[in-house]
């Protein structure tokens, strides 16, 4: 729990910003690196020769619009867990105003 109000409006702020990105689609480079890391650990890497080639490339690289909608998604159900957390540090700062 944050006792410092302004440590806290900081943070209510922070995720605020960031909870506005996701809705708007719009990630940082290391999000989207984030999301990158996510597909190489799900699926296999693809080995040609004496190249490998990652999933994540892969996709973005033939289809950029399918790649886009799985990082929308992704995102999506981060938002779902941000939400809350919002919501439970207004209502700190709530209590700390009182």
């Amino acid at each position: 729990m944050i006792y410092d109000k302004q440590e806290l409006l900081t943070k209510i702020a922070e995720l605020e910003s960031q909870i506005k990105r996701y809705e708007d689609g719009e990630y940082t480079y290391s999000e989207e690196q984030e999301y990158k890391e996510m597909l190489d650990e799900c699926y296999p890497e693809y080995k040609f020769g004496d190249c490998i080639y990652y999933p994540s490339n892969i996709l973005q690289s033939c289809d950029p619009t399918c790649f886009k909608i799985g990082m929308e998604e992704y995102f999506d159900s981060r938002l779902e867990d941000l939400k809350p957390e919002l919501e439970e540090l207004q209502e700190n700062l709530t209590w700390l105003e009182e």
